[in-house]
């Protein structure tokens, strides 16, 4: 049966997964139909739904909830209204991808977490960074290792509010919720701890210097991993407009050296006493299809949107495929919230919630 699959928000990311799933569709690689879209902004559902195809538009969340040929929803607005569109969507009966982050703490990201649960839908995080090729491969190679003892890991990319992302209301708080930590780097917890295992300590410092209120561009953390590993995070909103986002990941094992300077599509290097390898991006990208059962084409470059929508709608289908839950995020939301909660305090330790 043909998978109709509606939005919710028409912006930047939208656009990214639209896009996907029409690839998905022309490959034949899913079946399925994009079936509605809706934006608080009309003209703007107008120009998204001619520009993919969507059956229908709509700036009313309940038209689009109302329609039969909608059975799995993606979430893709300000992170404010993620709570409520949730669970609207949740209590529909439909299956759902909300994008990242899920809330603006983890208290209420668990809620979400719990209502999916219990109208018992297939339901997904936007931790995109799950389906690189090029984590996947450091992942792939700490657990063969003889323990990670540190990690340093660098996140920055210009500040979204402008340029290819156009997000103006991650200036706002009120949208946000906070900055680079809460926006950006709740991908940077979840990369951390799927490589590395639990966090179990924070201590945290933030900075606001473009001067937005409430929303920090610049924060550093200190992390106490539960295996005893310990490891740095900064992230960075900045203004250098012709640097994309980018990730420099390096883990410091026993017995072995990995890093990678790209998050998605890249090559890693690794060192131990016997040799230094590079494992092309090329090659993990085709171990992941393997991995997954996911069609070869999808190693190629620029296809981790692709794997993550194909991932979703498999197991919207019935054939699950292993993928970023909501108990993952809320995981990552308290590594998040212990950070904020130690740069309130000056930098004192603060123990992650379990």
């Amino acid at each position: 049966m043909t998978l109709g699959i509606g939005f919710i928000g028409c912006g930047f990311i939208a656009t990214i997964h639209a896009g996907a799933i029409t690839a998905l569709v022309e490959r034949g690689h899913v079946d399925a139909r994009l079936a509605a879209c809706c934006d608080r902004d009309p003209e703007r559902a107008g120009r998204f739904a001619a520009t993919f195809g969507f059956g229908a538009h709509t700036s009313d969340t309940e038209v689009l909830l109302a329609r039969d040929d909608v059975d799995a929803v993606y979430v893709c607005t300000p992170t404010v209204s993620h709570p409520e569109l949730v669970a609207r969507v949740a209590a529909s009966g439909r299956s759902l991808l909300c994008e990242k982050p899920l809330a603006f703490d983890a208290a209420t990201s668990a809620r979400m977490a719990a209502a999916v649960d219990d109208a018992g839908v297939v339901a997904r995080v936007g931790l995109v960074l799950r389906y690189s090729p090029t984590i996947r491969e450091i992942r792939a190679r700490v657990g063969r290792s003889a323990g990670v003892m540190a990690t340093v890991l660098r996140d920055d990319q210009f500040i979204p509010i402008r340029g290819q992302y156009a997000s103006t209301w991650r200036a706002d708080k009120a949208e946000a919720g906070a900055g680079t930590v809460l926006e950006h780097s709740i991908h940077d917890a979840d990369l951390l701890r799927w490589v590395c295992g639990d966090v179990s300590t924070v201590t945290a410092a933030t900075r606001c210097v473009a001067g937005h209120d409430g929303i920090e561009d610049a924060a550093v953390a200190t992390l106490q991993f539960a295996n005893g590993a310990i490891g740095s995070l900064v992230s960075v909103w900045h203004d250098v407009d012709s640097r994309s986002s980018s990730r420099r990941l390096e883990v410091l094992c026993r017995d072995e050296w990995i890093a990678t300077d790209a998050d998605v599509y890249g090559s890693v290097t690794a060192q131990t006493s016997a040799a230094t390898i590079e494992v092309a991006a090329a090659e993990s990208a085709a171990r992941v299809c393997a991995e997954l059962g996911a069609p070869g084409d999808l190693a190629a470059p620029g296809s981790v949107w692709m794997l993550e929508d194909w991932a979703f709608c498999e197991s919207v289908g019935g054939r699950p495929v292993e993928g970023p839950t909501f108990d993952d995020a809320v995981a990552a939301h308290h590594v998040v919230d212990a950070i904020y909660e130690s740069a309130r305090r000056g930098g004192a330790p603060v123990t992650v919630r379990s």
